[in-house]
């Protein structure tokens, strides 16, 4: 595991639905690739809106719902984790041959990040290289 918690809170949708994923979604085929109801998603997604918490578990479908639900909320963050300045960057390192040079301004860019995007993806990393 990565040494994600650093003072700083993690998103509660995002905390929320990791824990729940970890605890009921690990064996799940297809997880982040099968879709779950628009309709049961977008209901969610106004109670979360409104402050709202959520029971995962009282949700049909509700490990693909989490899933799905974690992805619209990184999707619909005002500023993206890796920064809408920083983003072609990242993109770029995918260009870089030498895999040492390209570690390296990976890291590098990480470190450009605000300390907060850096723990959550921290946090979402780590979650997802135990799914891998």
């Amino acid at each position: 595991d990565l040494p994600c918690n650093q003072g700083f809170p993690i998103p509660w949708v995002i905390k929320a639905v990791i824990e729940y994923l970890d605890a009921r979604g690990m064996q799940q085929e297809g997880l982040f690739r099968v879709p779950a109801s628009s309709a049961t998603l977008k209901e969610l997604k106004i109670q979360i809106d409104n402050g709202a918490t959520v029971d995962f578990a009282s949700q049909p479908d509700s490990i693909n719902l989490a899933a799905c639900l974690m992805k619209l909320y990184l999707r619909e963050l005002p500023v993206p984790l890796m920064t809408f300045h920083l983003y072609e960057v990242f993109v770029n390192t995918t260009d870089i041959a030498d895999p040492a040079v390209q570690l390296q301004t990976f890291e590098s860019l990480l470190n450009q990040l605000p300390r907060v995007n850096q723990l959550v993806l921290c946090f979402l990393l780590s979650f997802l290289m135990r799914v891998a």
